[in-house]
């Protein structure tokens, strides 16, 4: 059902399907599948990132949030990407949760949705690229 083998009770029961626009800290000017890999595939060896959000991926849920995080991984010498890409979201994609806090939302594809599937709203430079 999902792209990733997710551990039980993965997603938790309060992710819902979404429609709307999120935005995703990449580091290309355009998107590829690369773009998408959750920390639990990027460090499958690694207990740390095997937890339920670690299959998800990050989106933000304003450019606003996407920004505040992006400034806030810079303070700590980290680079998550050079691009803002807004991205329109619909139901049949997967399951999300917010983190209202932060403006953070773990996605959880599912299987049937692929790259060619995302409809790209724009894609803006971060830091002046």
């Amino acid at each position: 059902m999902y792209k990733e083998q997710l551990p039980e009770n993965c997603p938790p029961k309060t992710a819902v399907e979404i429609e709307g626009n999120l935005f995703r800290i990449i580091k290309e000017n355009g998107i590829n599948d690369d773009d998408f890999i959750p920390y639990a595939r990027q460090f499958h060896n690694n207990p740390r990132y095997q937890q339920c959000k670690c299959f998800a991926v990050s989106f933000y849920n304003s450019a606003n949030s996407a920004l505040l995080s992006f400034r806030n991984a810079l303070k700590r010498n980290k680079i998550l990407g050079k691009y803002l890409v807004e991205i329109e979201f619909k139901k049949e994609f997967g399951k999300s949760e917010i983190t209202k806090r932060t403006g953070h939302v773990s996605f959880w594809f599912y299987k049937k949705c692929n790259l060619d599937d995302l409809s790209i709203i724009g894609i803006n430079g971060l830091n002046g690229n």
